[in-house]
C-alpha cells in the first residue's frame, strides 16, 4: 500500500487526452481508497502508545464536528480549527495524525447546490442598480458599495460547499510546496555506505507486491465484480487498457514509504525505501507501456 494519487494521475497525463475519462475516473477512485486504506492501516497497526484521556478529547472533537455537520454549519474558519485541535490530540492519542485529516474532510458539510440562473439574476440586478447609482452621483466606479459585493459574494458561496472551497485553496500550496517536502523528508535515503540487497525477502516482497501484486488484485477484483453482476466494464475502455492502469496503480511513493518508516528503521528502512522506488519505477514503466500500447492499437 498505497497507490500515489499524485504520481499516478501525473503520468496518466503523460498520455494526453488518449486516456479515457471514465478510466482516469476509476483510477483517482481506485488511488483515494487505497491511500484511505493504508492511513486506517497505519491508524491500527503503528501507532506508538495509546492514551486514552487523548483519544476521548479527540472522540469529543469528533462528535462537535458531526453536530455542526448535522445541523449545516457552514463555516469552515470551525472546521479548520477543529481539524488541528483534532490533529493534534489523536498524535497525542498514539495514533497516526493522518487519521484527523481524514476525519475532517468526511466531517465537512456539503450542502445543495444554489441555483445558477437565480444567482446570475440576483447578481445582474445588484451590477445594474450599482451601475445606476453610479451614473446618477457622477461617481467612479471604483466606489461599488461593499453591501452589494458582499451579498453577490454570499450568492456566489451557496454554488459550493465549504469543502469545495477549501480543496480548490489548497490545490496550490499542496502541490507546489507541501507534496514535495513531504516526499522529500519521507524519502531521505542515505546510498552511500548503506548495503542494500535486493533478493532479501523484504525487498524482494515490496517489489512483488507493488509490482505483480496490486495490478493482480486490481484486476482480479475488477472480474469477479463483473462476473457476479456487481460492475460492469466501462464501454470507453478494454481489459488491457486497465491492466495498464492497474500496473500504474504500483506507484507507491508517498504513502507506502510513510508505512515502511513506520514498520522498519536503520539500513532495513533504507532498504525498503530502495524497494519502494524500484518498484515504483518498474510499475509505471510497465503501466505507461502497456496503455500506450492498447490506446494506440484502438
Amino acid at each position: 500500500m498505497a497507490t500515489d494519487i499524485a504520481f499516478t494521475l501525473g503520468l496518466i497525463a503523460l498520455l494526453g487526452s488518449k486516456v479515457p475519462a471514465s478510466l482516469k475516473i476509476f483510477i483517482s477512485a481506485l488511488a483515494v481508497a487505497d491511500d484511505l486504506g493504508a492511513i486506517v492501516v497505519i491508524a491500527i497497526f503503528y501507532g506508538h502508545g495509546f492514551h486514552m484521556d487523548a483519544f476521548l478529547v479527540s472522540i469529543a472533537i469528533i462528535a462537535i464536528m458531526g453536530l455542526l455537520n448535522f445541523f449545516k454549519v457552514y463555516t469552515k474558519t470551525i472546521y479548520i480549527l477543529l481539524g488541528i485541535l483534532l490533529w493534534f490530540f489523536i498524535y497525542q492519542s498514539g495514533l497516526h495524525a493522518t487519521l484527523a485529516g481524514v476525519l475532517t474532510a468526511v466531517l465537512i458539510p456539503s450542502r445543495r447546490k444554489g441555483n445558477i440562473v437565480g444567482i446570475a439574476t440576483q447578481a445582474r440586478i445588484i451590477f445594474d442598480h450599482e451601475i445606476g447609482r453610479i451614473r446618477d452621483a457622477d461617481i467612479s466606479q471604483e466606489s461599488i458599495r461593499h453591501q452589494a459585493l458582499s451579498i453577490i459574494d454570499n450568492a456566489i458561496n451557496r454554488l459550493t460547499g465549504p469543502g469545495e472551497k477549501m480543496e480548490h485553496s489548497l490545490v496550490t500550496p499542496t502541490n507546489y510546496f507541501i507534496l514535495p517536502l513531504f516526499a522529500f523528508f519521507n524519502t531521505e535515503i542515505l546510498v552511500i555506505g548503506t548495503y542494500f540487497d535486493v533478493f532479501t525477502p523484504l525487498n524482494i516482497g515490496i517489489i512483488v507486491g507493488l509490482c505483480i501484486g496490486k495490478p493482480l488484485g486490481i484486476m482480479g477484483f475488477c472480474w469477479v465484480a463483473e462476473k457476479l453482476k456487481w460492475a460492469s466494464l466501462s464501454p470507453d475502455f478494454n481489459w488491457s487498457q486497465l491492466l495498464g492502469a492497474a500496473c500504474l496503480a504500483g506507484v507507491g511513493f508517498t504513502m507506502s514509504i510513510v508505512v515502511a518508516g513506520s514498520a522498519f528503521e536503520g539500513e532495513v528502512l533504507d532498504g525498503a525505501k530502495l524497494s519502494i522506488l524500484i518498484a515504483s519505477f518498474m510499475s509505471a514503466v510497465m503501466g505507461l507501456f502497456i496503455l500506450n500500447r492498447s490506446l494506440t492499437a484502438n
